[in-house]
């Protein structure tokens, strides 16, 4: 998933849906630009792949840990820095910031808000990428571990559990369990889902 919230979202969500896997969601803060994108993206076949969303500005309403890839242009777009690192995936979500090579200050005072060394900086931009989850757990064998636990040792898990689950593979070419199939196991942000001659 990649969110693009900078001035002409649509021309550059077409060029990496034409170039990449990506489903792409382009933020816009008005009805205007709504429409001018959408016919932007009707026009070149991809509906099914580039979504266009009325966003003012400030917090972007995207479930959070959603995000591969963002591309915001804070001259066009202001979001603070937390929000952005919130909406990235953990372990490889990256976004990509564009400022004003004239306003270093302000972009000096976005960057405070970042993690220690979760980013690098050029003259127009900023680089932010999200670290890992530290104590996210594994399950690794058909019990969790190699001692059978049946327990992942997630730190993360509390009362308000959300699901985030967004098309495929889905059920259906997974073996049924009284069939003895290996359960789905997870390590480092990814999770294996054996089914009927595939992964």
């Amino acid at each position: 998933y990649c969110l693009i919230a900078a001035n002409a979202p649509a021309r550059l969500g077409i060029t990496l849906a034409k170039r990449t896997e990506f489903q792409i969601v382009c933020a816009v803060p008005g009805s205007e630009q709504f429409n001018a994108a959408r016919q932007l993206i009707d026009a070149a076949g991809l509906a099914d792949r580039v979504s266009v969303h009325v966003v003012p500005n400030g917090r972007l309403p995207y479930v959070s840990k959603l995000f591969n890839l963002a591309v915001l242009d804070l001259r066009h777009y202001r979001v603070p820095a937390s929000e952005v690192y919130r909406l990235l995936r953990p372990g490889d979500g990256q976004a990509v910031v564009l400022w004003s090579p004239s306003d270093q200050e302000a972009r000096n005072e976005w960057v405070a808000d970042l993690e220690e060394d979760a980013f690098s900086i050029t003259a127009d931009s900023v680089v932010v990428a999200r670290k890992p989850l530290v104590d996210a757990g594994r399950w690794t064998h058909i019990y969790a571990t190699p001692d059978n636990s049946a327990c992942s040792n997630d730190q993360h898990v509390g009362k308000e559990l959300k699901l985030q689950w967004f098309g495929a593979p889905g059920p259906r070419e997974m073996i049924d369990r009284h069939h003895r199939t290996v359960p789905p196991l997870y390590v480092d942000g990814t999770m294996f889902v054996p089914g009927n001659d595939r992964v």
